[in-house]
């Protein structure tokens, strides 16, 4: 209905009266951006969709690389101490004392290294030709977060060099009450700069990692070698007069490495000198690639470079 007639104002346009359909509208067609973002941000939708994201990204960085360094650990060293543990209880069944049929061990845990490593991690060597086959040697591997290329390495050499191994490791972890049988049965001990010689003079060759538990604190990403000057290794070859084969695993520190919310606690202002604390973060099937170098081209070209400079 019209509000006002047109009888009342006789000049009054048609088009001025109301129509009947006319509603009124008080809402702007104007809105704020930023109110519209701040609903948008807020709404129930949105703060599901930003907490799953949360939640993944805290999955990724934190609780991945915890399972993957526990499963790691139980399937690679754990499962070997418990082999280890049954052919010494073996062993005492059947003789009636203390000790371990060593070979069988050693080739059934070998086996195990190989095959985890290679399921794992995809382990493949390259250059395993550069190596001498005829005379003993001294192998020089970086250490890095965790040594788990030494394993595998040691499974694929020994029927290709057809020689015993023995492993220079930490006097601490050579003593150590729990591990102590295991590394004597794998030659591994804290030798002294003599017992290396004889042994590499007995035909047998050595594996040792110069960084240590040094380069496991200190190593990072960008494969810096801290070796904190230690040459003894270069002392024992020259003495033992046998070859040196220099070692590179590619991708370790990737599987590897320190988170960095504990880094201050292992090589910052609050690591302990007298009590070193070490974190292996990781354990995720990468592919490692052990390159053996060849130790004639390092020569030759150390040598060019040197004629080089002369001139």
């Amino acid at each position: 209905m019209n509000v006002f007639s047109n009888s009342d104002f006789p000049g009054m346009n048609n088009s001025l009266t109301m129509s009947p359909n006319f509603t009124s509208n008080t809402t702007s067609e104007y809105e704020d951006p930023v109110v519209l973002f701040i609903s948008a941000i807020t709404s129930a939708t949105a703060l599901n969709y930003a907490l799953t994201g949360l939640c993944v990204i805290l999955f990724i960085l934190f609780v991945l690389p915890l399972i993957g360094i526990t499963l790691f650990s139980i399937i690679n060293y754990g499962i070997v101490l418990a082999i280890h543990l049954v052919f010494r209880l073996k062993y005492r069944l059947k003789h009636g004392k203390s000790g371990i049929d060593a070979d069988k061990a050693r080739q059934v845990i070998l086996n195990w290294w190989y095959w985890v490593s290679k399921i794992w991690f995809g382990f493949e060597v390259i250059g395993i030709e550069n190596i001498p086959v005829d005379d003993p040697g001294i192998m020089v591997c970086p250490h890095a977060k965790t040594p788990a290329h030494i394993p595998p390495l040691r499974a694929i050499l020994s029927p290709y060099r057809c020689r015993n191994y023995h492993l220079v490791i930490d006097k601490n972890h050579g003593n150590n009450p729990i591990f102590r049988d295991f590394s004597q049965t794998f030659n591994m001990a804290g030798w002294t700069r003599e017992e290396c010689v004889k042994i590499l003079q007995e035909g047998s060759d050595l594996v040792t990692l110069p960084g240590g538990s040094q380069e496991l604190l200190h190593s990072d990403s960008n494969y810096e070698i801290d070796w904190s000057n230690r040459k003894g290794y270069a002392r024992v070859a020259k003495e033992a007069k046998v070859f040196i084969v220099p070692m590179f695993c590619l991708n370790l520190q990737e599987a590897f490495w320190t988170p960095f919310f504990l880094k201050p606690f292992v090589s910052g202002r609050f690591s302990s000198k007298k009590f070193p604390i070490f974190f292996a973060w990781g354990g995720l099937p990468v592919k490692l690639v052990l390159v053996i170098i060849q130790i004639k081209m390092k020569i030759e070209f150390i040598a060019e470079r040197a004629k080089r400079a002369k001139l």
